[in-house]
């Protein structure tokens, strides 16, 4: 897990030029891109656009990918994102090689990382290894957030 802003991510782009790819395009183009999927470099770079309202902590909303690594990139809004240890959790819905999703339990916070995402803000998560739960409603009320989601393949 890498957590940042934007305008400090020069090391974590050269970590792997697909690194460099999406941050740049998260950089310049999220702020006025579609929602949706945008693609960049076919299934190897693309990044999904959304807006939503966040929601509660689910226990069962943990999600992990084998495929690809995920940067979330808040564009507007708040929220939490938890991550935590796969092998700690239980998974309640099996892989979707389609998809490249599973789904997972913790029944408990403790153990897990709780990163606040403000705009401008991203976080890198890699697959395998970091089950993740986004969109958590950061204080009392959900909030609108509209965010751009990479999919990097390594």
């Amino acid at each position: 897990m890498i957590y940042d802003t934007i305008d400090r991510a020069l090391p974590v782009a050269a970590l792997h030029p697909r690194f460099a790819t999406a941050l740049a395009w998260l950089r310049d183009s999220a702020g006025a891109a579609p929602a949706g999927r945008n693609e960049i470099d076919g299934d190897d770079v693309f990044v999904n656009v959304d807006a939503y309202d966040t929601h509660a902590f689910d226990q069962d909303k943990f999600e992990l990918h084998r495929v690809h690594v995920d940067i979330q990139f808040v564009i507007d809004g708040e929220e939490e994102i938890w991550v935590g240890d796969p092998a700690a959790m239980k998974t309640v819905v099996r892989y979707n090689d389609a998809k490249d999703v599973s789904w997972h339990r913790q029944a408990a916070r403790e153990g897990l990382h709780r990163i606040v995402m403000k705009p401008g803000s991203f976080l890198l998560l890699w697959p395998e290894f970091e089950a993740h739960q986004p969109g958590v409603t950061l204080g009392a009320a959900p909030a609108a957030v509209r965010k751009a989601i990479a999919k990097i393949r390594i």
